[in-house]
């Protein structure tokens, strides 16, 4: 799937993709010395997963994102959650040299759930390049793609979308263990030290609207056109009905790699 984030996707987006854990933020903030004057570029801010929850553990938030739909979200709620130390700005990572030179210090680079769309070597160059002498990065995948997960209703999904789609679904984006440890090797070839990786894992109740607004988060009107959606809901909803009387879950594991310049 390659989702254009525009229009009702954005809208999805917002509504759908949940905030990064507490839990897990307030181990990275400990763990990199993130200090309350601190200076975050969030990259690839999407609606603010990350962005949000990390202006109360900093004194500025900068939310880079190349979609302009999805910033205009995330600025609303910016505007809705009163947040006076979020700036937000349409930018994409090739403008990462000139944002880091721009701020004159940054202390924590992150990204979430995005760095598959990303030259992750040429990112990660840059960021070693621009951040403050004693900064961090910090790679956050909040999750696997809901249609892997291994819950019975999950391969459900995941055989619809097949059926669907002609074909199967089995991109990680990013997710996988596999990628994590390719990740860690670029950061320590860019020159970060003391790689490390920060887990955390919860579960969340799902229902059969989530799922499918989940799904309408990555899926533009490229990919299922509108006409289409009424049809495709009708079958979701028929393959989670026999999951409807027990509660649905989802396993969200959630790992932030760290590296420190």
């Amino acid at each position: 799937m390659s989702p254009a984030f525009a229009g009702p996707t954005a809208s999805h987006y917002r509504r759908h993709r949940r905030d990064v854990p507490g839990p897990l933020l307030d181990r990275l903030a400990a763990h990199v010395g993130l200090a309350g004057d601190a200076v975050v570029l969030d990259l690839g801010a999407g609606t603010g997963q990350v962005a949000v929850p990390l202006t109360a553990r900093a004194g500025a938030v900068l939310a880079v994102e190349p979609e302009p739909d999805m910033l205009a979200q995330l600025r609303r709620r910016g505007e809705e959650e009163g947040l006076r130390t979020l700036l937000c700005v349409l930018a994409a990572d090739r403008d990462v040299p000139t944002l880091l030179g721009t701020l004159g210090r940054c202390d924590l680079l992150t990204v979430a759930n995005a760095l598959h769309w990303m030259d992750a070597p040429a990112l990660f160059e840059a960021a070693h390049r621009g951040l403050a002498p004693s900064g961090a990065i910090a790679v956050i995948t909040h999750g696997i793609p809901l249609w892997l997960g291994g819950a019975a209703w999950a391969k459900a999904v995941n055989a619809y979308l097949a059926d669907w789609f002609g074909r199967p679904l089995t991109a990680g984006c990013g997710s996988d263990e596999e990628a994590l440890r390719d990740r860690q090797g670029q950061l320590e070839a860019a020159g970060f030290a003391d790689v490390a990786v920060l887990r955390h894992h919860y579960q969340a109740d799902v229902d059969a609207d989530h799922v499918i607004g989940h799904l309408y988060s990555a899926l533009d009107a490229d990919v299922l056109p509108t006409a289409h959606r009424p049809r495709f809901e009708d079958g979701l909803r028929a393959v989670l009905n026999p999951f409807v009387d027990a509660p649905m879950q989802e396993d969200v594991p959630v790992t932030a790699l760290v590296g420190r310049r």
